[in-house]
Parts: C-alpha cells; structure tokens; sequence
C-alpha cells in the first residue's frame, strides 16, 4: 500500500474551504450553518479507500441585546435605545416598532443593522421630547442561517429624563 494521497474528497463540500482555495486538503475550514456530517475519503495511488467521518454540532444561538432604558438626554451615553446582535447571527432588523402605553406607535426602523448602535429610537416622535415611561418595543429579525424563519421579538424599555 502506497502512502502517497491521490485524491481527497469531503462530502458535503458546501462551506468548507481549504488555504489553497480548493476543497481537497486535509485540514480545511468548515463554517457550517447547521449541524453537519462531514465524510472524509482518501484514494492514493493504487486505488486503495479509506473513509471517515466527523460530525460538527451547530448551536444555534442568536445573541441579541436590548437595553431596558435609556435616557435620551444627549450627553452621549444611552441617548438612543437600539437592538445590537452578533453579524454573525443576525443579518437584520428587518423592522423595529415601538409603542407607548396607549398603543401609539412613536418609532418605526426598518432594515436595521444589528451592528449600527445609530440606527434606532432617539426618545422622540415628530422632533419633540417623549415623557419618561415605559415603552413596548417588537421586531421582526432575519438571520444569517437560511434556514432559519424570521423571528419576532418583544420587551419593554424604559425611556428615562
């Protein structure tokens, strides 16, 4: 038996890259979205196979931030409420709606960043001041694994003078 290597073949080869841009190296990375097998075969030079195989277990975890208050007071800290989540994770904030106690809406985003801690609520509803209180937020998120539905997501947050 030859321990020269003719060929190497990984199945399945989606999201699997090696350093020389190929997809036939031993030690390629891998990001899969979801839990994956992954099957190894070598061939060498006399036709001889050997396989194996590794599973990679993919927790699915989307982490998202959202403050419980804010002060919109404009010092520079907290003066906007915004969602933040992991690029990784989440790709948007396809919509942000936020209420007052009465079922107002006061704020509406769509296709916001969960990166851009810019992209969110400033307190106010037609450039005036909001009184302190709680407000109800919900938004609808679009993640970066596509097979994973959109999913909407609630809280309260406190706007603070």
């Amino acid at each position: 038996i030859s321990n020269v290597m003719v060929e190497v073949i990984w199945s399945p080869a989606n999201n699997l890259t090696c350093s020389d841009g190929t997809i036939n190296c031993l030690d390629p990375t891998v990001i899969p979205l979801g839990t994956t097998i992954y099957t190894l075969t070598v061939v060498d030079a006399e036709g001889c196979t050997v396989s194996d195989e590794v599973a990679i277990e993919v927790l699915k975890i989307r982490p998202l931030f959202a403050p419980n208050a804010f002060s919109p007071n404009d010092d520079g800290i907290n003066d906007l409420f915004s969602l933040a989540g992991s690029a990784f994770a989440v790709s948007s904030i396809v919509e942000l709606n936020i209420f007052d106690l009465w079922g107002n809406r006061v704020y509406n985003g769509k296709g916001l960043s969960p990166v851009d801690v810019t992209a969110g609520w400033d307190g106010r509803v037609d450039g005036n001041l909001m009184t302190a209180g709680v407000y109800i937020w919900y938004a609808e998120l679009e993640f970066v694994d596509p097979t994973k539905l959109n999913e909407i997501v609630s809280g309260d947050v406190t706007l603070i003078r």
